[in-house]
């Protein structure tokens, strides 16, 4: 049975959108949130003499999502933390009356999900899809949520318990992925259940992109990774041990991945005396740097990209620059000219330090 949501007491003060002054209020119970639900989330709820019920569900102060509140027929709701679905329990436990909430579900303020379970405004629409065909938002879509980079998805990827796939079929832009049985039932996978399930259904290439930027963006330290990791396969151990938190573009990622399956020794943000970091470094001088068009989209960017080529070349350094439409429509080109570089063992030539007291602008 689900547990109703936390109620706590509300100052006394009138709620900032409600038009209508409130006694004191009175709360209707205490209880902590199941694990349906974030830890953060609280709700509470307040119930005017004159005016009909008063219920907010609201995001803890420390939450990086932004609430939406909604005003409606005297009823004040915010989303829950993370993924803002609830259940007809948790609604009625923390004081909504029957009555109240099928007004709301009739003008879609509250949106019914399922026999059960309803989407608060504001809830993102992948969590709302994922649990309306009874699933769970997990593997990249969930990973995406909390802030990782991925590869282009645009497919929903959500787990379902048996339970929940008779009778529901999945719309085209949603995917069913592989997932241990057991697993808790609620409306969104955290960022250690989400990456197992990513690394069992994705790419070696995949999974090191979403690796990478998990550590480069500090969603994970390598000491967590290693303790959520624990337990899985050998494939997963050995991806995690190539994982660099130096890469900083989805595009350098797939870049490196693929040289150093191919056997290219790569260093990652390497710093190079007179001209900054650069992406990768093969050998002693062969660079190689990504034009991902997030970094690179503006004038500014592609002067900026050209002075440092220009500074390399001078100091005895060799250019390789790729864009993303090189990197996956031209790659056995590309592959082909870096090896054709390093058979020559041009990458191995000692480049020229630059005269000391040389002031040149370092990339940060």
């Amino acid at each position: 049975m689900d547990a109703p949501l936390n109620v706590l007491p509300c100052p006394r003060l009138p709620h900032p959108h409600c038009p209508k002054p409130h006694p004191p209020w009175r709360t209707t119970g205490r209880a902590a949130l199941t694990a349906r639900l974030d830890a953060g989330a609280k709700a509470h709820t307040h119930r005017g003499g004159s005016g009909g019920d008063c219920v907010q569900v609201g995001t803890d102060p420390g939450s990086r999502d932004r609430p939406t509140t909604m005003h409606s027929m005297g009823v004040h709701i915010q989303p829950l933390t993370g993924h803002g679905v609830v259940t007809r329990t948790q609604l009625l436990a923390s004081g909504l009356t029957r009555a109240t909430l099928q007004s709301l579900i009739e003008t879609g303020d509250v949106v019914r999900l399922d026999r059960s379970r309803f989407a608060m405004p504001g809830t993102e629409p992948h969590i709302t899809t994922a649990v309306a065909a009874g699933g769970t938002l997990t593997c990249v879509s969930a990973l995406r949520h909390h802030g990782a980079r991925i590869l282009a998805a645009d497919a929903i990827h959500v787990r379902r318990p048996i339970r929940r796939r008779r009778g529901r079929n999945l719309e085209e832009s949603v995917v069913e992925c592989a997932a241990p049985s057991g697993m808790p039932d609620h409306p969104l996978d955290g960022v250690d259940a989400a990456l197992g399930i990513a690394l069992t259904n994705h790419s070696d290439e995949d999974a090191m992109v979403i690796l990478d930027s998990i550590l480069n963006l500090r969603i994970r330290s390598r000491s967590e990774l290693h303790v959520a990791l624990q337990g899985h396969s050998m494939r997963a151990t050995r991806l995690f041990a190539r994982a660099d938190a130096g890469s900083e573009s989805v595009l350098e990622s797939v870049v490196r991945h693929r040289l150093r399956t191919r056997g290219i020794g790569v260093r990652t943000q390497a710093p190079i005396p007179g001209l900054g970091r650069v992406d990768m470094l093969v050998g002693k001088s062969l660079l190689v740097e990504t034009d991902g068009y997030e970094f690179h989209a503006d004038r500014e960017s592609f002067r900026e990209d050209r002075r440092r080529d220009r500074r390399a070349a001078a100091l005895g350094y060799s250019v390789v620059r790729l864009t993303w439409e090189q990197t996956f429509s031209g790659w056995p080109q590309v592959l082909a000219d870096i090896s054709a570089i390093i058979a020559t063992r041009r990458h191995l030539r000692q480049p020229r330090t630059p005269p000391t007291g040389s002031k040149r602008p370092m990339r940060q």
